[in-house]
């Protein structure tokens, strides 16, 4: 989807979740600079955020923050349930 994007075939992205987007800010910043850059908007449904708009992107490192911290405690849990 992202190579169709650079190519210019699609416009805008609809995505349930940062969470679903990806896990790490800092691929997530990096691609919707990218994508911005070229005119692709990113619409994150949950979040009610759009890479396109003003404060867009700052909502985004602040929730891409929480979800990877949400990630890294589910992750813990489940390790910490089958440990011995």
């Amino acid at each position: 989807m992202l190579e169709l994007a650079r190519q210019g075939e699609i416009d805008v992205i609809l995505t349930k979740s940062i969470f679903r987007f990806a896990r790490n800010t800092t691929v997530i910043l990096e691609v919707v600079r990218e994508l911005k850059n070229i005119g692709v908007e990113i619409w994150f449904e949950k979040e009610n955020i759009s890479t396109l708009s003003g404060d867009g992107e700052l909502m985004l490192t602040v929730l891409s923050s929480f979800a990877r911290e949400e990630s890294k405690n589910v992750s813990d849990n489940v390790k910490w349930r089958y440990e011995p």
